[in-house]
């Protein structure tokens, strides 16, 4: 018993972003981000936005820069399209695991309609949020950079 609680730090310590910390002075023009959270925690986010894409880990942001628009996409596994959203140069998202979601699919319901009313986007297994700078940058402190 005892190894397993000593062991069970260390696998979670796993799937979180190792990179650097957060310092406001990352080039690029749009920053996806994963606030820690044990909901998926042990999950790999595969983020793209055009030819450029990220395996976002739990506590991780990615920078990157596009033109004027694109389309981020999320999903399980790479190459694969579970949930995406419009975004312009210069947005800051929260990708989120869509617990309610993944709880009631099997019901045969759906939180699209709620979460749109909450002003998240959602499909598939992933909440996507605009979140405004002032706040995304308080929030990005705590993380560390994946893909860099």
């Amino acid at each position: 018993m005892k190894k397993s609680i000593f062991f069970l730090p260390l696998f979670i310590l796993g799937c979180t972003a190792q990179g650097p910390t957060y310092t406001g002075t990352e080039k690029g023009n749009i920053i996806v981000y994963r606030a820690n959270s044990l909901a998926g925690a042990a999950s790999t986010y595969h983020v793209q936005i055009g030819d450029s894409h990220c395996a976002l880990k739990n506590g991780g942001f990615y920078v990157t820069t596009i033109k004027k628009r694109g389309v981020l996409t999320a999903a399980w596994v790479q190459g694969a399209v579970s949930s995406s959203i419009d975004v312009t140069s210069g947005d800051y998202v929260r990708v989120e695991h869509n617990v309610g979601n993944s709880l009631i699919q099997g019901a045969g319901n759906s939180l699209g309609a709620v979460g749109a009313a909450l002003g998240a986007q959602t499909s598939g297994d992933f909440i996507f949020n605009k979140i405004p700078p002032e706040v995304a940058k308080s929030e990005l402190r705590q993380l560390n950079r994946d893909c860099i």
